[in-house]
């Protein structure tokens, strides 16, 4: 056990040293901006609009973009997490016609709007560290403030004032009540307000009305298969375009915001100007980083049981498929070839068989053409009215005792069905190889006779429900070919199963051992029946 734990240890380091020698390769550098929402505010004929942009980056090396392009789709969002971030407010003001655009940089999209002493102030609810105080409007254009001054405009109003400002739906009004700031004390001084949402599914145009005239801010959502090629992407755009129009714009529509749903490869110094977050950013020294790494990786630990349980699973799961057989084949055998063979039930058996009307047809041993070889001898007999067969057969395990001497009776059906009948003790490894047309039923000790009984009464039930026949067909040469597609099958079906299940489903029979094995053969009965109800499929 300590020479695992060192094992795993060196791996970590090793897997911590490659992350610190990936991380100093040469980088690539991505943003990709969006749009935060939109918040108007006007008066008589004069309108300024604030649109929130978010822009965030990301960094990536060669062998990151090479690896990356294998990752699951889901996984994808992992790979394209942004390691840098900054917000900007692009100002738009209408006025005459006219309208002019300026980039309020690192301007916080929730800003209070204020009018202090007649102007127009945008500031923070509270001092921001990594961007200016706030921004006053001169008449022309917004110039930033001081600190002082940003102080004495957030304290001239009454902060978390309520409004009742215009809203186009509930959507709206619920997005502006976190946002509205100082909207009531807006609307005591003749200024209007609208928070305008930027998340949409489908296009939208907000009226604002000013005094003489009218604008209208047409918000473009995305077609569906253009969202959805989005997603694919791992890239969420709120809209595919922002644009104003209205009678109140001498020079018509313009287009305030079109979106780029992809990143965008830009320059370092265009990068630089993100603020950086978290290990990706560069924040920490390289040294300190390898060890935040391998730190990262030792937490797992705890879960390394878990993950030696699933990786185990997934070996034990291929021994089971290696041993399983891909074909097998017959050859005849004869009962002194096996010593341990219980001469007495074999007599025992084949008399009881033959006064139910079946002849021998041969006597034979399974052999695999891959997988664990299990010696066995088999006496194949068949009841040619009936049309059924009838398998006496004994195994004789290595180094262990021979199995009891057991019967079958099969009977094989159109579309792969099959009904087989077995006075063995069905066991949890058979259980979990079952198949969905391979109906079984388990008579513990049952004699011949009993079996056949309840097999033909059995087959008539199932052949009539489902309106399939009996194959008539009962040379050697049919049953073995019957053998062989069921044991392909039945190797592909546990292929594609999921083995954490199966392998329950093994441990599990003996405390719930069932008498019989139905498959799908009630799903099969109602659809027949109500197939408008059913999604089985014939």
């Amino acid at each position: 056990m300590s020479k695992k734990i060192l094992f795993i240890l060196v791996l970590m380091l090793v897997v911590a040293a490659g992350t610190f020698a990936l991380d100093h390769l040469p980088k690539h550098y991505w943003v990709l901006s969006q749009p935060m929402g939109i918040q108007a505010v006007w008066h008589g004929d004069e309108a300024f609009l604030f649109l929130g942009q978010q822009t965030q980056g990301r960094t990536t090396t060669f062998v990151g973009e090479k690896l990356g392009g294998f990752l699951p789709r889901n996984l994808r969002m992992f790979r394209d997490m942004p390691d840098a971030m900054r917000g900007d407010l692009i100002a738009v003001h209408v006025l005459g016609g006219q309208v002019r655009q300026q980039t309020l940089p690192r301007a916080p999209f929730y800003q209070r709007f204020v009018v202090f002493h007649g102007t127009l102030y945008a500031v923070p609810p509270v001092p921001e560290s990594t961007g200016p105080a706030g921004y006053r409007w001169t008449g022309s254009q917004f110039d930033t403030i001081s600190e002082s001054q940003a102080s004495e405009v957030r304290k001239s109003v009454a902060t978390g004032g309520n409004s009742d400002g215009d809203s186009d739906d509930e959507d709206d009004e619920g997005a502006a009540s976190s946002r509205d700031g100082d909207q009531e004390a807006l609307a005591n001084q003749g200024w209007q307000t609208k928070f305008i949402n930027t998340y949409l599914t489908k296009d939208k145009s907000h009226a604002v009305k000013l005094a003489h005239s009218e604008l209208a801010v047409n918000v473009h959502a995305f077609a569906k298969q253009e969202q959805e090629e989005n997603r694919k992407r791992s890239v969420f755009s709120p809209v595919s375009s922002i644009s104003l129009g209205g009678p109140a714009l001498a020079k018509g529509e313009v287009v305030l915001y079109q979106a780029r749903p992809e990143w965008e490869q830009v320059s370092e110094a265009r990068y630089r100007t993100l603020t950086p977050f978290g290990m990706r950013a560069g924040t920490l020294s390289p040294w300190l980083r390898f060890i935040t790494s391998f730190y990262a990786l030792t937490s797992l630990l705890p879960f390394l049981p878990i993950l030696l349980y699933f990786f185990n699973l997934f070996r034990l799961k291929q021994k089971v498929l290696n041993a399983m057989p891909t074909g097998f084949g017959f050859p005849p055998a004869t009962a002194e070839q096996f010593g341990q063979l219980n001469q007495d039930a074999l007599r025992s058996y084949t008399e009881a068989l033959e006064k139910l009307g079946f002849t021998r047809l041969m006597d034979f041993s399974l052999l695999p053409k891959s997988g664990t070889y299990i010696p066995g001898f088999a006496r194949l007999m068949v009841h040619a009215e009936n049309h059924c067969f009838a398998e006496i057969f004994q195994v004789f395990p290595p180094n262990k005792k021979p199995l009891p001497m057991t019967v079958g009776i099969n009977s094989h059906l159109d579309g792969g069905w099959s009904l087989s009948n077995g006075n063995g003790k069905m066991t949890g490894t058979r259980y979990m190889l079952r198949l969905p047309r391979a109906l079984w039923i388990n008579q513990p000790e049952a004699s011949p006779a009993e079996m056949l009984r309840v097999h033909l009464e059995r087959r008539h039930q199932i052949a009539s429900d489902l309106g399939v026949r009996v194959l008539a067909d009962m040379s050697p040469a049919a049953y073995f070919s019957y053998v062989q597609k069921q044991s392909e099958e039945r190797r592909a079906n546990f292929q594609k199963k999921n083995f954490a299940a199966a392998l329950g489903s093994r441990f599990l029979y003996p405390f719930h051992q069932k008498k019989e094995w139905m498959g799908d053969y009630q799903k099969q009965v109602a659809f027949r029946r109500e197939p408008w109800r059913s999604p089985v499929a014939t």
